[in-house]
Formats: C-alpha cells, structure tokens, sequence
C-alpha cells in the first residue's frame, strides 16, 4: 500500500508551466511535457507525492532522465524505490500548498 503525503502540480513559479501529460496513454513509458498551468480544471496536471518522495500517476512514477544541454527531460514509467531519479522534494513558494517546485 502506497501512502501519498499529498496531490500536487509540478509548477515553474516564473513562467506558470506545469508538468502536463498532455492527455498520452499511461500505459507503458511516456514523455512528460510542459504546459500553461491551468486553473484546477485538468487533471493531467495533477500527481501524487508518496512517502517515499516519488510524484506518482497511479502506477507509474515521473522519472528525470539525463541532461541534454538545457533540458531535463522527464518521463513517467515503472515505479522503483531505489532509483533516486524518481526522489522528488517539496519546497513551499508563497504558501502554494498544491505545488510542487522545479
């Protein structure tokens, strides 16, 4: 049984992007795209932070794959506790309880 701390966006406070699925399968591995925030209406958007700091979509897990020169792709595919690619840490900006900062 996974315990989740708490649902949240992944939110860029600058520039108002989030983390977006973009509506993809989840089926398998997909790339994670970003997207204007928008305003509680979409739920792809939204992931969970679980007690063992992964930010999760049911059974998969956002994943940061490595650097290509400016870029920090991230994927959702198969949950793993050790990997600490899929560590997430929760930082508040401006008392925002629902959004995960990157």
């Amino acid at each position: 049984m996974i315990l989740f701390v708490f649902f949240v966006k992944v939110r860029n406070p600058s520039s108002s992007l989030c983390l977006d699925t973009l509506g993809k399968d989840e089926k398998g591995s997909i790339p994670l795209a970003i997207f204007s925030c928008q305003s509680g209406a979409s739920a792809n958007q939204y992931f969970s932070l679980s007690k063992f700091d992964q930010l999760r979509r049911e059974d998969t897990c956002a994943i940061v794959t490595s650097r290509e020169n400016d870029q920090v792709p991230v994927i959702l595919s198969s949950c793993d506790y050790i990997d600490k690619a899929q560590r997430w840490t929760h930082e508040k900006v401006n008392h925002e309880k629902d959004c995960l900062v990157f």
